[in-house]
């Protein structure tokens, strides 16, 4: 009984506003649910009556584009102008929607334009007779034509209508101004609303202002209509401003009504429209119910302050009629406007834990699969029973018939020769076979055993070659293996990327109390890149330049961020920004083949990443000519498809040495590679040698020398290449080469004076003098190739 009471108690402490917003919600999801349900009835009684539904959207398409071409071509704006019409059949992309315009734009003629109608009509029929004859009936026209058709067509009515008036006054040329003007600009903005191709191309900013254009068109052709007592302009303006609020937020929903109200062609609409579009978006985020309410009271109040109550009233039904109609939008856009975002959110953590389970499942199996096939690999590498006692039965024939005593030989008679050929093939799994391996019989009697056992070492050693080189299951297993470790590479650097930093997040928020700039929440995302976005900024009170805030962050935190991007898209405005480079590249190389040949074996490659990162590599393939050619252009291409994924490079040159050495098996391809990465972010940079030239880096007036002993990619199965780590430094200079330049070993004595008489040190003019100079040192002469990468600040 007491918590019976107690219950009731606390029943009887909620708020009246609550109640009634609980209750508000519940009946706002059964409408929802009514409108969808109505909508999946709809689909199915057509499905079961055969009805085409794709047909029938169509055609209700195509009845709504009839009705909206009569709407904007009867809009007046002052001076009796009617521009709509004239920019929707220039700008129309599409044969039977611009037939649809024609019809929609002559019946507004008939309805509208008093004295004028037939030079309308005659200027609309000639428009789109124009558009079809020179379009070829595709109405595909640029958008300048369309402009230009658009000016013509409307000095044409200007003309015509001062032509038709017995005195020409000063409003029939202005007129004439306004309408070319505003129908030219309105060609444009429809050009890129209603065509899929101008729509895709343009900008984001573009297409905002282009469908803001389109809507202040749409309400003001609403001037003048009525139902039930209620003005449609002010539904329609105060329905868009409600989907602008609920899709968009409060920024785009405050702008959205403003624009609305400018076409209502009344100032206080359209400062009330602007304000409640704000305070809507503000709301809306906590309660629909809220939302409405807080935009019909925010609209009611701006309206009873400028004109009183009794016009308030008046208006007030029309703001009522929007919300209501709100509910068929909300069930019609489930996509757009967010009903359930923490359900959504859920879901969307459940396929992400399903995805990290399937990744880590198939990147196990793959190195299982590894395992299996090396096991196979193992068993591989030695012949066969049936290949040994062939290989013996040869070496028995080859030897015993140089003997003369070959056909009564005793010690072949008392031989189980197929004991024999069992014992042997244990014994050659272990050593090559000697006489004590052949029995006592053997020993004794056999007079070339000596050379029997070179014979059968001899046929063991090639079958033993040729299983080995036919050996595909261990190329397999360690593609499997290299594999399985791309895509733990892979899955790892995109945690790292997506998971926070919690020390730099600290800093930015001290760094930002420091500067008494309000905040509600930083995230920084990704330890390298520093992703950035600061929530709840104020932009009135914040107190820096963009370049002072970069050097206040820089200071704080020790990194230069880029440029900061303010979103005011949301409920609250938010601050982007990342950490920017600190280095950049200038790069350049000289290559020349080697002579009689046309086709340099050597690739170089310079590749400047999405995660910036710059990479440079040169391949040389193994000889000269178009063979080393194709070697050299397979590895870099190779390396360019898998160097920015950030995997591990010994990883990448682990793949590109089994594609090499499975092509080997058709005709030989081996490549060195010397790679050379920089991390613009940081200025940390590695080389990567496989079988490479020495390289050199150049740093205040010092030679240093990089160089290692590993073997070009393409020849042995178990293959390692070397690494070396460094920070770099503003003015250094790297010089990269293949073997045909430094063939002489070391050639930091020509470098030097090189490099002592070229002051500027340009990549293009130190690579030529380098190439050149080879030349002359080089009498043996080969595929020869300079790259030279100066470190410059970013």
């Amino acid at each position: 009984m007491q918590n019976v009471n107690q219950s009731k108690k606390d029943g009887r402490k909620k708020p009246f506003f609550h109640i009634i917003s609980a209750h508000f919600s519940s009946f706002a999801q059964k409408f929802t649910l009514f409108f969808s349900a109505a909508k999946s009835k709809i689909s199915r009684f057509a499905k079961e009556r055969s009805f085409d539904a794709a047909l029938c959207l169509e055609y209700v398409r195509y009845a709504l584009f009839s009705i909206f071409s009569f709407l904007l071509a009867r809009a007046s704006f002052p001076l009796m102008t009617h521009p709509f019409g004239i920019a929707l059949l220039c700008s129309v992309s599409s044969g039977k929607y611009a037939l649809l315009a024609l019809a929609g734009c002559a019946a507004a003629c008939l309805f509208s334009y008093e004295k004028m109608f037939l030079s309308f009509f005659v200027i609309y029929l000639f428009i789109y007779a124009a558009r079809k004859a020179f379009t070829s009936s595709e109405f595909d026209d640029s958008v300048k034509t369309r402009i230009i058709e658009c000016a013509f067509a409307s000095v044409s009515l200007g003309i015509i209508r001062v032509l038709s008036e017995l005195e020409a006054s000063f409003y029939s040329y202005a007129a004439i101004l306004s309408m070319t003007l505003i129908s030219c600009s309105f060609t444009y903005f429809f050009s890129v609303v209603l065509s899929k191709d101008f729509f895709a191309k343009s900008k984001k900013n573009v297409k905002t202002i282009c469908v803001y254009a389109l809507l202040f068109a749409f309400i003001s052709s609403l001037s003048g209509f009525t139902f039930l007592g209620l003005d449609v302009q002010i539904v329609a303006s105060s329905l868009i401003t409600l989907v602008f609020a609920a899709q968009s937020g409060f920024m785009y929903a405050g702008f959205a009504g403003f624009i609305c109200g400018l076409a209502c062609a009344n100032p206080t609409v359209c400062a009330s429209l602007g304000i409640s579009g704000i305070i809507c978006g503000f709301v809306f985020a906590k309660s629909l119910f809220a939302s409405l309410f807080t935009f019909a009271l925010s609209f009611f109040i701006c309206q009873t302050y400028s004109y009183g109550l009794s016009y308030s009233f008046s208006a007030l039904p029309s703001v009522i009629c929007s919300c209501v109609l709100f509910f068929p939008a909300f069930a019609f856009l489930p996509d757009t406007l967010k009903i359930y975002p923490a359900v959504k959110k859920k879901a969307s953590v459940k396929e992400e834990e399903k995805e990290d389970v399937y990744h880590k499942k198939l990147s196990d199996a793959m190195f299982s699969l590894s395992d299996v096939f090396e096991k196979i690999s193992e068993k591989q590498k030695y012949p066969s029973f049936s290949a040994v006692n062939l290989a013996i039965d040869r070496a028995f024939s080859q030897t015993c018939f140089q003997c003369a005593l070959s056909e009564m030989c005793y010690a072949k008679k008392k031989t189980d020769l197929f004991e024999l050929k069992q014992s042997l093939f244990a014994a050659l799994a272990k050593n090559p076979c000697t006489s004590s391996d052949f029995g006592n019989n053997m020993k004794d009697k056999c007079i070339r055993l000596d050379a029997l056992c070179d014979e059968i070492n001899a046929q063991y050693k090639t079958l033993c070659a040729k299983s080995l080189q036919n050996n595909g299951s261990a190329l397999i297993s360690s593609q499997y293996a290299g594999m399985a470790r791309l895509m733990l590479d892979v899955k790892r650097n995109e945690l790292s990327e997506n998971a926070r930093d919690a020390v730099s997040e600290a800093k930015i928020s001290q760094a930002l109390k420091d500067a008494d700039i309000d905040f509600t929440d930083v995230c920084v995302s990704s330890k390298r890149k520093k992703k950035t976005r600061i929530y709840g900024i104020n932009i009135d009170k914040f107190p820096f330049n963009s370049g002072e805030f970069i050097n206040y962050i820089y200071a704080k935190c020790g990194y230069v961020p880029t440029l900061p991007d303010f979103d005011l898209s949301g409920s609250d405005a938010a601050m982007t920004f990342e950490r920017a480079p600190v280095i950049s590249v200038e790069y350049a190389l000289s290559s020349e083949a080697k002579d009689s040949y046309e086709v340099n074996g050597d690739t170089v490659n310079f590749v400047l990443g999405e995660n910036n990162f710059f990479y440079a590599f040169i391949c040389d393939g193994m000889g000269s000519g178009r063979e080393a050619a194709l070697s050299s252009r397979l590895s870099s291409v190779f390396i360019e498809k898998m160097i920015d994924t950030q995997t591990e490079k010994s990883v990448v040159l682990e793949l590109l040495n089994n594609a090499l050495i499975a092509q080997n098996r058709e005709s030989e391809s081996f490549s060195t590679v010397d790679l050379f990465e920089a991390d613009l972010l940081s200025g940390k940079c590695s080389f990567v040698k496989a079988g490479a030239a020495p390289t050199y880096v150049l740093r205040s007036e010092k030679l240093y020398r990089i160089f290692s002993a590993t073997p070009p990619v393409g020849i042995i199965p178990s293959f390692t290449a070397e690494s070396t780590r460094f920070d770099v430094e503003c003015g250094d200079v790297i010089i990269m080469m293949s073997d045909g330049v430094v063939r002489d070993g070391d050639d930091s004595d020509f470098l030097a004076n090189i490099i002592r008489a070229d002051v500027s040190l340009d990549p293009a003019c130190l690579s030529k003098k380098i190439l050149e100079k080879s030349k002359e040192i080089n009498f043996k002469k080969d595929d020869m190739t300079v790259a030279v990468i100066k470190i410059k600040a970013a």
